[in-house]
């Protein structure tokens, strides 16, 4: 009933490792879908320890016949009993932005919770950010050229009436210039979480397949447990139907 947009405005954030341990949380009360955008690039698989033979792009066709049992037809189950759908391993996303459009609408009627990783390209286009998402999770690291591009995102959202942005403040450590407080008060955004840095368990996820959330890193999969909570505190399941700010209109 709700879907979650995950995007680092600037490269190596750290999007997808958030996108996909958060989907993980969301998963362990509820039916929950990844679904990664990243055409060619995508590593979603990777990360999960599970193997893609077609992306979503197959799913384009079916829009509003599809079904839960087409669904699982299509995506990957993971062990922690998330549904995933890979990136396709050919062509883009904003060729096919309409019907990508329908297929997260009609993916939301199924599911309680549908997370995206986003391809900060897809944040240019209206029809998307409009759209598709109930809100946009932007996931940012402490220098620089994260802060930047990141409040340089905000900016285009504002102006444009975007979806709700909240920020991750991913590999947070003390030696930080800014708070976490201080930095969401100069982008001037809510915080949803602060991911400390573990190089250990990130290996585990990239190389192993062994996701943070379910337990290779305690201290993150009880992060990402909090973040999970604080966004069915955002999203209630009301039961029928759902609830979200873009309406229950179909995308043009």
């Amino acid at each position: 009933m709700a879907v979650v947009g995950v995007c680092s405005p600037k490269g190596g954030g750290g999007a997808t490792t958030v996108a996909v341990n958060l989907a993980i949380s969301l998963a362990g009360d509820a039916t929950a879908l990844l679904m990664d955008l990243n055409p060619l690039t995508g590593s979603g698989d990777l990360y999960l320890g599970v193997e893609v033979e077609d992306g979503w792009q197959q799913l384009l066709t079916w829009t509003e016949s599809l079904s839960y049992d087409v669904l699982l037809r299509a995506a990957v189950r993971h062990s922690s009993g998330l549904l995933f759908l890979g990136a396709p391993s050919n062509g883009g996303v904003l060729g096919h932005m309409r019907q990508l459009c329908l297929l997260i609408h009609h993916l939301s009627m199924l599911l309680r919770w549908v997370v995206l990783d986003v391809p900060h390209t897809c944040l240019l286009d209206s029809r998307f950010s409009k759209q598709c998402m109930d809100i946009l999770l932007l996931v940012a690291t402490s220098d620089p050229a994260s802060v930047r591009a990141t409040s340089r995102c905000l900016q285009v959202m504002r102006q444009v009436g975007y979806v709700r942005p909240m920020l991750i403040l991913n590999q947070a450590s003390r030696s930080m210039l800014l708070s976490p407080e201080q930095l969401a008060e100069r982008l001037e955004v809510d915080v949803l979480g602060v991911l400390p840095g573990d190089r250990p368990a990130a290996s585990m996820q990239l190389y192993c397949g062994l996701p943070l959330a379910t337990g290779s890193g305690i201290r993150m999969q009880q992060r990402f447990e909090q973040m999970g909570s604080k966004l069915c505190r955002l999203f209630p399941d009301e039961g029928e139907g759902p609830s979200r700010s873009r309406g229950l209109h179909e995308p043009a």
